[in-house]
C-alpha cells in the first residue's frame, strides 16, 4: 500500500509539471503529441481505449458481484429473478463456464450422494433436484430389473406373510424402511414400495412392469394380493391409461 501510494504520488507530480509545459488539454494523448507527433499519439490514444474498457469491464464485473450480495438480503421481499440474476448477466465468459462446471459437478454428487437414501433431503435447488430423481428412479429401475430376472440372487416364493410396519408403509404408498424387513417377504415389499418413491412417470409405468412380473410367476400370490391391488391402484390414480 505505501509503495502504490508513493507510486502515484510521483505519477502525480510528473502529470502537473508536463500540464505546466503543456496547458491544453491535460491528457495522455496531447502531451504525446506535443512531444512526440500525431502517430505516437494515434498509438497512445488507442492504448488508452484499451486500458479504459478493460479498467471498465474489471470495475463492473466487482460492482456486480458486491450489487447481487445487497439483493439478496431483500430476497424475502424481491422477485427470484431480480435476486437471482442468469449467471451470463454476472460474469464474464470463462469466470462463466469455470462456475456452470463447478457447479454441475457438485449437483451430480450431490445427486449421487442421495441416490439411495430413504428421502431426498436438504437439496432446494431445481437443477439439483432433477439430478436427484433421475439418478433415484434409475437406481431403482435397474434393482427392479435384477429382481425380476436373477431369481436365484432374489428368491421371491416363500409362504411368509408381510411385517405389521411393511404392510403399513404400502397401504401409506410409502417406500419399507430398512429396519422394518424381518424376512423374504418383507424384502420383496421392499422392492415393490420402490414405485412410490420414482418421480417420473415414464419410470413409474417401467417399475409397474416389473412387479406385475414378478408377482405373475408367484406361486403364493394371496400374500402379495393386497400390495399388488395397491400398487395397481396407485398406478391408475398417476399415470392412468399409460401404462402399458
Amino acid at each position: 500500500m505505501v509503495l502504490a501510494a508513493v507510486a502515484c504520488v510521483f505519477s502525480a507530480l510528473c502529470y502537473s509539471e508536463i500540464a505546466s509545459m503543456i496547458p491544453v488539454a491535460g491528457s495522455a494523448y496531447t502531451y504525446t503529441y506535443a512531444t512526440m507527433g500525431e502517430f505516437m499519439a494515434w498509438m497512445v490514444g488507442w492504448i488508452l481505449m484499451l486500458e479504459y474498457a478493460i479498467g471498465n469491464i474489471t470495475v463492473a464485473s466487482a460492482w456486480t458481484g458486491y450489487f447481487i450480495q445487497f439483493l439478496k438480503g431483500f430476497k424475502q421481499y424481491l422477485p427470484d429473478f431480480v435476486v437471482n440474476f442468469p449467471i451470463w448477466l454476472r460474469y464474464d465468459y470463462k469466470t462463466m463456464l469455470a462456475i456452470r462446471n463447478k457447479n454441475h459437478w457438485d449437483i451430480i454428487r450431490l445427486a449421487i450422494k442421495n441416490h439411495n437414501k430413504f428421502a431426498i433431503t436438504g437439496v432446494s435447488d431445481d437443477r439439483c433436484l432433477l439430478h436427484c430423481h433421475l439418478i433415484r428412479d434409475t437406481d431403482k429401475l435397474d434393482i427392479l430389473y435384477n429382481w425380476s430376472t436373477l431369481h436365484d440372487i432374489f428368491p421371491i416364493d416363500e409362504d411368509i406373510k408381510f411385517s405389521k410396519n411393511v404392510i403399513t408403509s404400502i397401504r401409506n404408498h410409502e417406500s419399507v424402511k430398512k429396519e422394518d424387513i424381518k424376512n423374504s417377504s418383507d424384502r420383496n415389499a421392499c422392492f415393490m414400495a420402490f414405485i412410490f418413491d420414482i418421480h417420473f412417470d415414464e419410470c413409474v409405468n417401467e417399475a409397474y412392469n416389473y412387479i406385475k412380473k414378478v408377482y405373475n410367476e408367484l406361486k403364493y400370490k394371496e400374500i402379495y394380493k393386497e400390495a399388488m391391488e395397491i400398487i395397481d391402484n396407485y398406478v391408475k390414480e398417476r399415470i392412468g391409461d399409460k401404462t402399458c
